[in-house]
């Protein structure tokens, strides 16, 4: 099987296609939002070594709001078994 280089092979420009298509620089904004609206009330300090987390997560609607946002460590908040919430789960 010949050396395929993943950098090299990768068709950038399709995956940016795909990222827009998914609402991806929309999430992207909503998340900066997030981190700018906590680190203007808490300070950056207070979530280093954390992740923000969406209670109800943007995919499904979720917005910032002081509400909305809890401040988890990195492998709980990636662990978390996103159920959409039309399926009945939360």
């Amino acid at each position: 099987m010949p050396y395929k280089n993943p950098k090299k092979d990768r068709n950038y420009q399709e995956e940016y296609k795909k990222f827009l298509a998914l609402g991806g620089r929309a999430k992207q904004t909503e998340r900066q939002k997030a981190r700018r609206a906590w680190d203007a009330e808490h300070g950056h300090e207070s979530r280093v070594g954390k992740a923000l987390d969406h209670i109800k997560p943007i995919k499904d609607g979720g917005k910032t709001s002081d509400s909305n946002i809890r401040l988890k460590s990195f492998s709980g908040n990636s662990s978390r078994n996103f159920k959409s919430a039309k399926s009945g789960g939360k």
